[in-house]
């Protein structure tokens, strides 16, 4: 029993931290500029990870295509910015644009639900 016990231990402190779901920019966050947020995402693919839920990843092509994928899920379509937002259109998805905010060298996105998650570049 004791065994047991050290090994859930051990898992749970060594196991990758996933940050939790909120619904709030960090306070220091800032919209972009179309220039400025084109420049963050062209040619860049970003992992963005959550409890509870498959990673993304998000593929922004120069030539405008975004590919997007998620466990067993894949999409690709057409991506602009627009001031603050970046804006997508997947077959799978629909048109959607979506808020993204920049806080120090991070970039936020706010899904469609509101919550907001960190954008990690690969």
């Amino acid at each position: 029993m004791r065994s047991i016990a050290l090994l859930a231990l051990l898992v749970l402190t060594t196991a990758p931290a996933q940050p939790a779901p909120t619904k709030d920019f960090p306070a220091d966050a800032h919209a972009l500029s179309v220039d400025d947020l084109k420049q963050a995402l062209t040619g860049k693919t970003f992992m963005l990870t959550w409890v509870g839920a498959p990673a993304w990843r998000m593929e922004f092509k120069d030539n405008g295509y975004i590919f997007f994928n998620a466990g067993s899920t894949n999409a690709s379509g057409t991506w602009r910015a627009e001031s603050g937002k970046v804006c997508t259109d997947m077959r799978a998805f629909g048109n959607n644009c979506n808020e993204i905010r920049k806080s120090g060298d991070s970039l936020y996105y706010k899904r469609m639900s509101g919550e907001v998650i960190a954008m990690t570049a690969n």
